[in-house]
């Protein structure tokens, strides 16, 4: 078996591992399969490609370091956490700058524009109205969390109905699957858990990493920036 294979196998084994840790409450096991998902996918990435699209691959172990600190409770480390996550969306907001292109709107891509703003908008005004409740005296920094991942999904929505191809498909998929993965957090960790949050988080957490890893495979870069 091929050495990129294999490290695929394990990663979707981890990864289930993961799903399963996190939806049963088996805190042993999350933790577990948490602290090898990334390195895993990381080595995955590099079997995949010679030349790594290297803003990808900070940004996956930024998320790695958020990761590892969210184990312990975000009040303990809220700091680093916050940081991290910061510069990770930083660098995707780079990635999808830069790799956008210019094109053509058909008048039914501007349907769909429409309604996925109208979706996003009616997504943060829902949330927004749980704020103030559940994380009082934190509400700037609960607004630009949301406002960062549906700005993303936003982005990458309209560089993939402008330009479509494998990468902002795959960077699509990588965005939606985070917001959903970061709003099932958010109501895991300060609202609601249930069984459906409990499993949302895991799965779409995992698919949007892999999908991270399959647009950085993809990914050329444009020169409009060093390493982009």
């Amino acid at each position: 078996m091929k050495a990129e294979r294999l490290l695929f196998v394990i990663f979707v084994l981890v990864g289930v591992l993961f799903i399963v840790g996190s939806t049963l409450h088996f805190k042993t096991l999350f933790t577990f399969s948490n602290f090898f998902l990334i390195p895993i996918l990381l080595l995955y990435y590099r079997c995949r490609t010679r030349k790594l699209f290297r803003p990808i691959a900070v940004t996956l172990v930024l998320l790695y370091i958020r990761d590892v600190f969210l184990i312990y409770g975000f009040q303990s480390n809220p700091e680093i956490i916050w940081t991290s996550f910061l510069l990770a969306m930083f660098l995707l907001f780079l990635s999808l700058i830069t790799g956008f292109e210019r094109s053509k709107v058909h008048p039914l891509e501007i349907v769909s524009f429409l309604i996925m703003y109208g979706f996003l908008t009616f997504l943060f005004v829902s949330l927004s109205e749980l704020v103030p409740e559940v994380l009082p005296g934190r509400e700037i920094s609960a607004y630009l969390y949301l406002l960062l991942l549906m700005f993303l999904l936003a982005g990458c929505f309209t560089s993939y109905l402008m330009k479509s191809h494998l990468a902002s498909l795959w960077f699509m998929v990588a965005a939606s699957s985070f917001l959903v993965s970061e709003v099932s957090l958010f109501f895991k960790v300060f609202i609601l858990e249930d069984f459906s949050v409990n499993f949302f988080y895991p799965f779409f957490h995992v698919l949007a990493y892999y999908g991270l890893v399959e647009y950085g495979v993809r990914r050329r870069r444009t020169g409009k920036l060093k390493y982009f």
